[in-house]
């Protein structure tokens, strides 16, 4: 274990043997760049991804149907930059002492004895227990720890995306913002990433005519192009010009957290974080987001639990004060959370349309006056504050 910039022992538990490197991009609003300067890492991100300074949502024939600076909304500025998965990961990474990340760690089984003082106990599948105060569950929207407390897996909301990376050797031509092509049960985009990198994605009704896994490729490349024959041409560019090995394609899926339903996030001295959490759909971009705001509020928490502890102190006492630190913890930001994965599950349904009159009705009328700057950065305005100073 090691000590952190606060100066709480640490320790992350990573399942692969490295940090990964699969996955495209993640749109990073100014929420989570306020996280990330909380961490002190942002600055080695900013300078490597394009910043993004409009958006403008298109039908498939090309006809604009909004457009928007980023200027156009007061009190900016207003940053967003879509970054690389496994820059982000190297960057946090890199910012940890160096043996603070156990790799080829994947958790067996949680053992949490009856009286809350006792140490939580992580098995490992290699065999190896390790014993915490607290043990936070960021393990993904397939979370151990979720399922542990009791968490069920989050529920395919109906689409399907494919996703990837395009890398255009040398440089394109794309202008920095964000493009939406709306169609009838189908949509399609991209962020410009770097000079020479774009991220796409293309998203359709999951019909039972469509296949519910496709693993090769070639077959997702031709999938995704069939969706958007005829299209506007700078989204078919960046499809083919992505590596094969830069292509997903998974069901869209999230929770929601409802009280008295859903049980307790926090128990004894265990939590969830990030998708582990609150998993939502992508529509918002705030999946990356929130998880990072995540970790600085519930950093804080912990510390103010620990900042009063006293070495002569009954360790009941302070099992308590970390178990009401997770509570307010949970409390808060499932009050944030559970707003934006309901908000993004309706933005992602009337995106998903697919009756010819309907989709007239929101291309003409509900798009033009819903997709602005205010709305968009609407989710963003967020502050997670600073981290604490160090305990002593």
């Amino acid at each position: 274990m090691n000590v952190d910039r606060v100066g709480v022992k640490a320790l992350v538990l990573e399942q692969s043997g490295g940090l990964r490197t699969e996955g495209t991009s993640l749109s990073l609003f100014p929420n989570a760049w306020r996280a990330l300067d909380a961490l002190g890492v942002a600055d080695k991100l900013r300078g490597s991804f394009i910043n993004i300074t409009g958006a403008r949502m298109r039908a498939p024939d090309g006809k604009v149907i909004k457009e928007f600076q980023n200027s156009d909304l007061s009190g900016g500025p207003h940053e967003l930059r879509a970054v690389e998965r496994q820059s982000l990961l190297r960057v946090l990474a890199e910012a940890l002492p160096s043996d603070t990340i156990m790799f080829n760690s994947r958790v067996k089984n949680i053992r949490k004895p009856r009286d809350m003082q006792s140490l939580t106990e992580v098995e490992l599948e290699n065999n190896t227990v390790i014993r915490t105060k607290v043990l936070v569950g960021c393990d993904g929207a397939r979370s151990v720890v979720a399922s542990w407390m009791g968490r069920t897996e989050p529920k395919p909301v109906g689409q399907t995306a494919i996703r990837g990376l395009s890398d255009f050797k040398s440089n394109h031509n794309f202008e920095p913002r964000v493009e939406q092509i709306i169609g009838q049960g189908v949509r399609a985009g991209l962020v410009p990433v770097t000079k020479n990198k774009v991220y796409w994605f293309v998203v359709f009704n999951t019909t039972p005519s469509v296949p519910s896994r496709i693993s090769d490729p070639n077959k997702i490349k031709e999938e995704a192009l069939s969706y958007i024959q005829g299209w506007p041409s700078d989204i078919q560019e960046c499809i083919r010009n992505t590596p094969l090995e830069s292509f997903s394609r998974s069901n869209l899926r999230d929770r929601w957290s409802i009280p008295l339903v859903t049980p307790q996030q926090a128990a004894n001295g265990i939590t969830l974080a990030g998708d582990a959490a609150h998993p939502m759909t992508p529509n918002l971009a705030q999946g990356g987001c929130t998880s990072l705001e995540d970790s600085i509020i519930l950093t804080r928490k912990l510390c103010e639990a620990l900042r009063t502890e006293k070495k002569e102190e009954d360790p009941s006492v302070l099992a308590k004060r970390i178990s009401s630190a997770l509570i307010e913890y949970e409390s808060e930001r499932w009050a944030r959370t559970f707003r934006l994965t309901v908000k993004s599950f309706v933005f992602g349904s009337l995106l998903a349309l697919d009756s010819s009159l309907i989709c007239f009705f929101r291309d003409n009328v509900a798009l033009p006056i819903a997709f602005r700057a205010s709305v968009v950065f609407g989710s963003s305005k967020f502050d997670c504050g600073a981290l604490p100073p160090p305990l002593d």
